[in-house]
């Protein structure tokens, strides 16, 4: 078998980018929303969301802080949420994954599938560059929030797109032992965990066998000398 019938298939967040670049230029969007609006310092705001965000809890970080700051204001925490969405991510790939990537093309097919809503990771994916880059993909939110991971249904679609790849023929490369290597073992797919030491989940171990890696590597240009001896199922 060529290995062009083979694919490799990326999560996008703390995988290909540092989320936390992301989570950092939406929350400095955000607070500037607020000092316009409310006329507080937008340097104070955003160190007082990102304080928030590594105390625990990141889903209700600007609800805290409405509730904190404005709770007369109905309905503040969802319109910070929808300010914290909206920008151009200000993000770049780790610098290893762009060569990397077209290494890795030269072999194999490659794919995302990524969770999220839809459009925030679309802006993601342009604003990193790597659509030219990728044969498919498959953001799982295009068939709503049941499909995400760690639903095994966006692995089955992306491996359709590229061409109908076997599972047995495909890897999963992310981060989050929650549910990205889960999702992959349903579909029937091998995976690659990324353990960065700055990761959001690098904290995180695998609730169970099956929630754990079929291989762990510390960053990403350590995968083509783990593929070169990578022992591929079912043969």
């Amino acid at each position: 078998m060529t290995t062009r019938r083979r694919a490799i298939v990326f999560d996008l967040d703390d995988t290909l980018y540092p989320e936390r670049r992301f989570v950092e230029s939406a929350y400095r969007a955000v607070a500037t929303w607020i000092a316009a609006h409310f006329g507080v310092s937008a340097r104070a705001t955003f160190l007082e969301l990102v304080q928030l965000s590594e105390s625990g809890d990141r889903g209700r970080v600007l609800d805290r802080w409405a509730e904190a700051h404005r709770p007369e204001e109905s309905g503040l925490g969802q319109r910070l949420v929808q300010v914290y969405r909206e920008p151009t991510p200000q993000i770049r790939p780790f610098p290893e994954v762009p060569a990397l990537l077209l290494e890795l093309r030269r072999c194999y097919r490659l794919g995302i599938v990524s969770d999220g809503l839809r459009e925030v990771q679309e802006r993601k994916i342009e604003a990193l560059g790597i659509r030219a880059v990728v044969d498919a993909i498959a953001l799982s939110d295009e068939w709503g929030r049941s499909a995400w991971k760690p639903d095994p249904k966006p692995f089955q679609i992306v491996l359709e797109r590229l061409g109908s790849v076997s599972p047995s023929q495909a890897v999963y490369v992310a981060d989050n032992p929650e549910k990205d290597f889960l999702g992959a073992r349903r579909a029937g797919m091998d995976s690659i965990r990324v353990l960065r030491a700055s990761g959001l989940h690098a904290h995180k171990p695998a609730a169970s066998e099956a929630h754990g890696a079929t291989a762990i590597v510390t960053d990403v240009g350590q995968i083509p000398t783990l593929l070169a001896t990578w022992r591929w199922s079912g043969e």
